[in-house]
């Protein structure tokens, strides 16, 4: 009996056409993401090239941008947390905290402090430590995250809706340890429609959210196409110490993945594309 001769394309075509499973390279070939993972892999060359430009960043001027990564909002109504620093911290097991750990979808009726908002925000991004940088005026601050080049490139944002202070927006200010209040009222409706909460978590009496976002320069400059790999790599570190920090008080939070980005870009009021949001936390007590 002649078999039947099926040139290696023609069988590649009909594979595909039979495979019906939810994934394979078929499925995902002509995708944004895997375009731009493909085409910022490094290799000798690369890597040397991009070495070279990486060590050309180490000039004074470069340096002295690279220090200050520090976004402001002069004439905002601040409110400071280093009141707090001397209140001691709660006693939690690393490892107690990191099994206990889950995502939190339905909350009480609570009134978060300013103390746990302290605790929140200076451990999950706040500074640690500051150390002088040669040949240039200022210092080089680190912070709770490894971060590429000490660049530092997010920004955090809270929405409260219930807590020692009005409701209303913030940004949290790690080098001043403080609150900038951007704009006072309730915004919970608005926000939770554009959070992609809506439809996942009971709305009656969370806290607040946590909006993380990044200032792209911050990391290109010096890193170029590749520093976004980096850049999302701290946003999950970011997420995971205030995922672990909720826990460790007694209180839940639960990572949203269908916001809208535009429209919280908007609420913020940021300069997108210079900066855009990259995650929102719902957060609250836990029943």
């Amino acid at each position: 009996m002649k078999l039947r001769t099926i040139k290696s394309e023609s069988v590649r075509e009909e594979i595909d056409r039979m495979d019906t499973a939810p994934s394979g390279i078929h499925r995902i070939k002509d995708s944004v993401a895997l375009l731009y993972h493909e085409n910022s892999k490094f290799d000798e060359l690369i890597a040397r090239r991009e070495g070279i430009k990486i060590g050309a960043f180490s000039n004074p001027y470069v340096n002295a941008r690279a220090v200050q990564p520090y976004k402001a909002y002069p004439g905002k109504k601040t409110i400071s947390l280093n009141p707090y620093r001397e209140l001691p911290s709660p006693q939690a097991d690393f490892f107690t905290t990191l099994r206990k750990r889950s995502s939190t979808r339905t909350f009480v009726k609570y009134s978060i402090s300013l103390n746990e908002l302290f605790r929140i925000l200076t451990y999950a991004y706040g500074i640690t430590r500051s150390g002088n940088v040669t040949n240039i005026e200022g210092h080089q601050s680190y912070r709770t995250v490894p971060s590429p080049g000490a660049l530092f490139p997010l920004e955090i944002y809270i929405v409260l809706f219930s807590s020692d202070i009005n409701e209303g927006l913030y940004h949290f200010r790690p080098d001043i340890n403080a609150l900038e209040c951007l704009k006072e009222g309730s915004f919970k409706k608005s926000f939770t429609r554009i959070s992609g909460a809506e439809n996942f978590i009971d709305m009656e009496f969370p806290c607040g959210f946590v909006i993380v976002t990044s200032v792209y320069e911050r990391v290109f400059i010096k890193y170029g196409e590749r520093g976004y790999r980096w850049l999302l790599q701290e946003v999950g570190f970011v997420n995971q110490n205030l995922a672990l920090i909720f826990e460790a008080l007694g209180l839940g939070s639960c990572m949203l993945g269908g916001f809208l980005d535009d429209k919280v870009n908007e609420f913020i009021e940021i300069d997108h594309p210079g900066e855009s949001v990259q995650s929102v936390t719902v957060f609250g007590k836990k029943e």
